[in-house]
């Protein structure tokens, strides 16, 4: 007998969001809840802290402190900031790997869900090759080795 793998419904929830026409579809992308404050600081506030640096108000460390900052975070900010020049400059984390906008994956998302409304959906190596389209079509920076 042929053992057919499928994934369990949690509770009596079938209005679920994450289950469209029968069909479990994961969210795009999976994001993960934060369970730390690091990284929360408005740029605003280094920016604040930066002009007291340079106008000479402050030391780095004192600066730090006056704005509850990371003296190295701080300080690696202050270095960004005067290799750009008057450009405003990114802090705290982001995706180094992300490839589609915010709008694309949505505009994804939409069509992978129509798919399985229609049909019985697509399968997930027919879903990267779709990414895989979307993302030649935007020309966008594909991570991944296409040499095979």
């Amino acid at each position: 007998m042929a053992m057919v793998h499928t994934r369990r419904r949690i509770g009596n929830r079938r209005d679920n969001d994450n289950d469209v026409g029968g069909h479990f579809v994961n969210r795009m992308p999976r994001t993960r809840k934060r369970t730390t404050t690091r990284a929360e600081k408005d740029v605003g506030v280094y920016e604040q802290a930066y002009e007291d640096i340079t106008t000479g108000l402050l030391s780095l460390r004192a600066a730090a402190k006056k704005y509850d900052l990371c003296h190295v975070s701080l300080s690696r900010y202050k270095k960004k900031r005067e290799e750009a020049g008057e450009n405003s400059v990114a802090m705290g984390y982001r995706a180094w790997n992300k490839v589609f906008t915010d709008e694309h994956e949505k505009i994804m998302a939409d069509y992978i869900i129509r798919a399985s409304q229609i049909y019985y959906g697509l399968s997930p190596k027919e879903i990267k090759r779709l990414a895989y389209d979307l993302a030649k079509k935007y020309n966008l920076n594909i991570l991944m080795n296409t040499k095979k």
